[in-house]
């Protein structure tokens, strides 16, 4: 699974920068951060924010639950959580 903890979140020292992951997890909310729409997901291993950098995210109601295939990207201090690029979801 992704990394879900601050002190081994770090993309640049856990090596896991651009790797791939899915995870299923519910819709909380999906909002404009730093420019990318992003929408946060619930999961078994917490928050997690996945934002659309290259692909547009499609409409998405929140409380449905998804399988969301993205890039990990990091952990991000502002939004308290780890963060990944938006591929496809099922």
């Amino acid at each position: 699974s992704f990394p879900t903890r601050r002190s081994s979140d770090l993309a640049d020292e856990n090596g896991l920068a651009d790797t791939p992951f899915w995870v299923r997890g519910e819709i909380v909310s999906r909002s404009d951060v730093g420019g990318y729409d992003t929408i946060q997901l619930s999961t078994e291993y917490g928050a997690l924010y996945i934002s659309a950098v290259s692909v547009n995210i499609p409409e998405i109601d929140e409380g449905a639950e998804i399988t969301v295939y993205f890039v990990y990207s990091g952990f991000s201090d502002a939004l308290g959580g780890p963060c990944g690029v938006y591929a496809y979801h099922e």
